[in-house]
Formats: C-alpha cells, sequence, structure tokens
C-alpha cells in the first residue's frame, strides 16, 4: 500500500508578540502552517504532512523551515529562492 500524503500549500507568517517593555516574542503563524501543524498532531504517525511554500535564505526564513521541521512535518517541497 502507498504511504498517504496531506499537502498543505500557503505562506507562513512571522508573529511578534509583545513580551515586555520594548521586547517581542518572535513566532512562526498561519492559517495552513497551524492546519499542517494540527493534522500532524492528530493523524496516525504513518501518514505525511507536507508544508509547500517558497522561503528565501535569510534568518526568519530559517526560523521558519526549522519551526516546520520542528513539528514533524515534511519540508522537502519547501522552494528556497534568493533575491534578484
Amino acid at each position: 500500500m502507498t504511504p498517504q500524503t496531506i499537502v498543505c500549500l500557503g505562506e507562513v507568517m512571522i508573529e511578534l508578540s509583545p513580551a515586555g517593555p520594548g521586547l517581542a516574542r518572535i513566532g512562526v503563524a498561519g492559517d495552513t502552517f497551524n492546519t499542517a501543524v494540527y493534522l500532524r498532531r492528530l493523524t496516525d504517525p504513518a501518514v505525511r504532512v507536507s508544508y509547500v511554500t517558497a522561503l528565501g535564505y535569510d534568518i526568519q526564513s530559517d526560523r521558519i523551515l526549522a519551526a516546520l521541521r520542528e513539528e514533524g512535518l515534511d519540508t522537502t517541497r519547501i522552494a528556497r529562492a534568493s533575491p534578484t
């Protein structure tokens, strides 16, 4: 039997939340990101949950990629693009 894959397509946002006077907490959020995360948490581990988007080569894109991987999402379909 072929393993099942769920694919979520969209963009991930960097979220800044107040963390004190002059401070902000940096998080990762967005509807499709949250959907993919909860699908991963709620489905059978044999089901692959893959995220499709495009990211750059900058610190925030690296942060997003790390967050996706920490949640167990497949990131092999993510394109990385350099500014032209």
